[in-house]
């Protein structure tokens, strides 16, 4: 009776056993995609981390103030040139702005 009791048992086994190791196998895969899933979110923080880059801007401004006259006409012209150097970790840009100012004075 012991003997039929341990071959239903080990027949029992034998019959689960492809059950267990499918449901082991699903849980291996399981694993897996959650591991490939934080590797995928740890790439996407560095590269959001790489397109954020540290800018250092410093900013220089010249003004030159050119004045003409004559016995009727005086002349002044400003010129105002701001230069704006914006430095991030992988490119400097330049900015150039020229201001213009004439102003006519006429004398009656």
């Amino acid at each position: 009776m012991l003997l039929l009791l341990l071959l239903l048992l080990l027949l029992l086994l034998l019959l689960l056993l492809p059950v267990l190791l499918l449901l082991l196998l699903l849980l291996l895969l399981l694993l897996l995609l959650l591991l490939l899933l934080l590797l995928l979110l740890l790439l996407l923080l560095l590269l959001l981390l790489l397109l954020l880059p540290t800018t250092t801007t410093s900013t220089s401004t010249t003004t030159t103030t050119t004045t003409t006259t004559s016995t009727t006409t005086t002349t002044t012209t400003t010129t105002t040139t701001t230069t704006t150097t914006t430095t991030t970790t992988a490119t400097t840009y330049y900015y150039y702005y020229y201001y213009y100012y004439y102003y006519y004075y006429y004398y009656y």
